[in-house]
This record gives C-alpha cells, structure tokens and sequence, in this order.
C-alpha cells in the first residue's frame, strides 16, 4: 500500500533535490539582480559627449513682397553637428526696437505680440500680416536644436509701404558695362498705382556711403546736397551719376510717389565705380627646395587700393628668356604654366625641370575687377 522502503526513500531524494536546485535558482537570479542594479544591462557604461554646441545659422534674414499692411521674410535653413537640418526648429520674434531682440535670451523669453511664430519647422518664407502702414518692424530668427541649444539670426529692419502708395517695380539695377571710373548709369523698373497711371508717378534718386542711410522713406526724403542725385521727375526710370570717385562702393536708392504724394521705397542697391588701378607688388620672387626636378616659388603678398590683400588672385609662370615674360600681357599669355590664377596664395612649386638648366619665373597678380601687375621676372639655375 505505501510502497516499498526503496520507492519512498527515491520520492524523498527526489524531493531534497528539487528543493536544492530550486533554492540555488533563486540564489542566481538574486545575483543577477544585483549585478543588474550595479552595472546595467550596457556592455559599455560610458555616457556619451553631452552636445552643448548650438547651430550654425546660414543666410541673414532678408524681405520682399513689402506692402502697407505686410512683410514677407526669409531666411537660409541653419546646420547643426548633431541634430539633423529636419529636426532643428525656429521660432521668430518682432519689435520695434533692436535692443529687445537681439540676443538669444531675449528671444528666448519673448512672450504674446513679439511671437511671430514660435518654434516649428523651417520654411523657405513666412509673410507677416496685419501690419501697420508706414512703420518700421525689426524680425529676428532664433534656431534650436534637440537639445535646446540654440543660436540667433540677427535683427533686421523693413518698413511698410504707405497706403495707397505706388508699388516699386524691378529693383535699382546697374551695367557694368557701362560703369566707368567716375561715373555709374542707375536704372530702375516703372512702379504701378492702384488709382494713377505710370507715366504719373514721380521719382527720386538719393545716394550714400551706407544702406542704412536710405533705407527708410523718410530718410531718402531727408538727403540732399551731392547725395540727391535726381530731385522729383516724372515718369524718369534712370540716370548716369557722374562726379564719383574711382573704385568705391556707392549705395543708391528710389523714391516713387504719386499726385496724392503717397511715397515708397526702392530699397538701397550698391555698386562700386570702375577701377583701373592694378594691385602693387610688394617684393620679388625668391626661390626655395631646389630638389630633384622640382623648384619652390615664393613672393609677397600684394597690396590693392579697393580689393583686401586676401582677395587677390596670382598666377605663376616660366620661360627660358625673361623677355617671353616680363609684360602683363606676355605672362598671362605664356603657355608654361606653374599655377593657375589662386586666391591668396603666394608659394608654387614648379616639377618636371631639367638639371643644369635656367628657368625664368614671373608671377602675376589681379584684383577683383580683372587689373593686373606683374612681380618681375627672377631667374633660378636648376643644378
């Protein structure tokens, strides 16, 4: 009935065993909790760099389409080192003043009306409305990352048209054909009003060193002197401006009003006069790392009355006689090339020389408006 001695006493080894594995489960999960706690599940338990960098802002903010009661802005896509260009987010702010959103802070903490758009996804425009007319608004645009870090478009400034006033037409444009050391031909494209005819409308040219001189009607209106360059004229869309000086920068900007004398702005344009006036050597060429069958050149860097020494462009160049290359017009046309015309670079190395041979090497500068000077030749025995 209950079994033999042998059976019962396999029952209850049986039992003691599975007791023991059980106890010793339990003790193994236990570790592991532990170990669990103390380490993680990670193989590696280093923290990656904390990013802290904010994003790199691109273009400046700029405007079109101005009416009386609108602004379009724009403004280029920002890159981050981290955060991918679709994830960053803008939040752009208004005021009447720069001081109020020209720091990130600030920006930051802008609250209601200064709140244009708050933090979204980038877009190509954004057209703010409900404006008042003929009143100056500064936009700024602030850029995060997933992180929060974060980095500022710096304020810009538009003005409303005034109401009813003309639409300007194609901006103020310039020939540079047509340009010469003293002298510009500024045009601009007719306006159009709702209730007069083109050929109505009057205009204005003003001048400046500076767009922010003439970036607002009333301070157009306020120019006078030699910066007025054309008083009202009707139905007049360009004129040559003469009496400027040689290779500088000139800021121009239209006014159009109509018989109510409603007025807008043609925002300010610059040109600079033509300069004739080639970029000065400075030094001569020396030579360095005469080795096997290469030589290395070195020269000054030039000096130029409008474009920065770091603008400039060089070209060097060889010859077996110094008289194939010692005019601007000889060494720009040599066919023995050592280095392509590069900006800012005053060293070449010149390969494939033979031994026992003399070169001849000139160097040719240019500035931005294509004017050319000519580092004299300078001779360099291959041995």
């Amino acid at each position: 009935m209950g079994g033999s001695v042998s059976e019962r006493g396999r029952e209850v080894k049986g039992r003691g065993v599975a007791q023991r594995e059980g106890r010793n489960f339990l003790l193994r999960a236990f570790f592991v909790v532990v170990l669990i706690g103390a380490f993680g599940c990670s193989k590696d338990n280093t923290s990656p760099a904390e990013d802290t960098k904010a994003p790199a802002v691109s273009t400046e903010v700029t405007f079109g389409d101005i009416k009386y009661n609108s602004i379009t802005l724009s403004w280029g896509e920002a890159t981050d080192d981290v955060t991918p260009k679709d994830r960053l987010q803008y939040r752009v702010l208004t005021s009447s003043t720069y001081i109020n959103i020209n720091t990130v802070s600030e920006c930051a903490k802008a609250t209601g009306d200064a709140v244009v758009r708050d933090w979204s996804e980038y877009v190509p425009s954004l057209t703010i409305s409900d404006l008042s007319q003929e009143t100056v608004y500064w936009f700024a645009v602030l850029v995060r990352d997933e992180k929060g870090n974060m980095a500022l478009y710096y304020p810009q400034q538009a003005r409303t048209l005034a109401n009813n006033a003309p639409t300007p037409g194609i901006a103020v444009y310039f020939n540079d054909e047509e340009k010469t050391e003293t002298s510009v031909h500024v045009r601009w494209g007719a306006a159009t009003d709702a209730n007069y005819k083109s050929e109505e409308l009057e205009y204005r040219l003003v001048k400046a060193d500076s767009a922010a001189k003439i970036d607002t009607v009333n301070e157009a209106l306020a120019v006078s002197g030699d910066d007025l360059v054309m008083d009202w004229s009707q139905n007049v869309l360009d004129t040559v401006v003469t009496g400027l000086s040689m290779g500088t920068r000139y800021y121009f900007a239209v006014l159009v009003r109509n018989p109510k004398l409603k007025t807008a702005l043609y925002s300010p344009k610059m040109t600079t006069t033509k300069d004739t006036e080639a970029p000065t050597p400075q030094g001569t060429i020396s030579f360095s790392g005469i080795e096997g069958d290469s030589i290395t050149l070195n020269w000054p860097s030039a000096l130029d009355n409008l474009t920065p020494a770091v603008d400039l462009y060089y070209k060097a160049v060889w010859a077996s006689n110094s008289s194939d290359i010692d005019t601007v017009g000889k060494a720009n046309s040599s066919p023995n090339v050592v280095m392509d015309w590069t900006k800012n670079t005053c060293s070449a190395s010149a390969t494939g020389l033979s031994e026992y041979t003399t070169y001849y090497f000139a160097v040719l500068v240019k500035d931005e408006q294509d004017n050319m000077a000519l580092y004299a030749p300078e001779d360099c025995h291959h041995a």
